[in-house]
């Protein structure tokens, strides 16, 4: 049989009319209509999914983050040097707050040196300075200082905390 002839013989049975009632079978629009709801469940909800339940963090830092000394006073201004990583260009909301580590264990929190939002830009080991004035009312004791970064991804707020590593702040330190 030529292809003239197949041709032919494909287009006389598209005509047929119990091939056209094979073809816009109920079974066959319903196998389509849940292919469609199928489709719009998982490119709608299988992202939310993914992003609320597997711990990908999109912005990180490494830790423990280092500072410029060990020692401070009670208002002295500290430098914190993060190397962070960002796979996302996002506005995010930073808290960072001094805590105060008792020798028995037991932890004091402070008022927050820093609250605001920060604009991060995506990149690999990005090193970001950041300074601080520590407060004025510290008492001696060692200290260390956590951040607690908050962003919107995919329409869920993602949470990244991050330490310094610990100092010591005496009212006796010299420079």
């Amino acid at each position: 049989m030529l292809q003239k002839d197949r041709n032919t013989a494909n287009i006389k049975r598209l005509f047929n009319p119990s091939i056209r009632q094979d073809f816009f079978h109920p079974t066959r629009l319903l196998y389509a209509l849940m292919g469609l709801v199928l489709f719009i469940v998982v490119g709608v909800y299988l992202p939310k999914f993914i992003t609320i339940y597997l711990p990908i963090d999109y912005y990180k830092v490494e830790q423990p983050v280092r500072i410029d000394r060990e020692i401070y006073k009670p208002c002295d201004t500290i430098v914190m040097t993060a190397i962070r990583s960002s796979s996302i260009d996002v506005v995010a909301h930073a808290t960072e707050q001094v805590y105060l580590v008792n020798v028995n264990g037991t932890i004091t929190k402070y008022d927050p040196i820093y609250d605001g939002s920060l604009t991060v830009k995506k990149g690999n080991k990005v090193i970001v300075n950041l300074v601080h004035q520590l407060p004025c009312n510290l008492v001696n004791g060692n200290y260390y200082i956590q951040t607690i970064i908050t962003y919107p991804f995919n329409g869920i707020q993602k949470t990244f905390t991050w330490v310094t590593v610990p100092f010591t702040v005496s009212k006796t330190a010299t420079e």
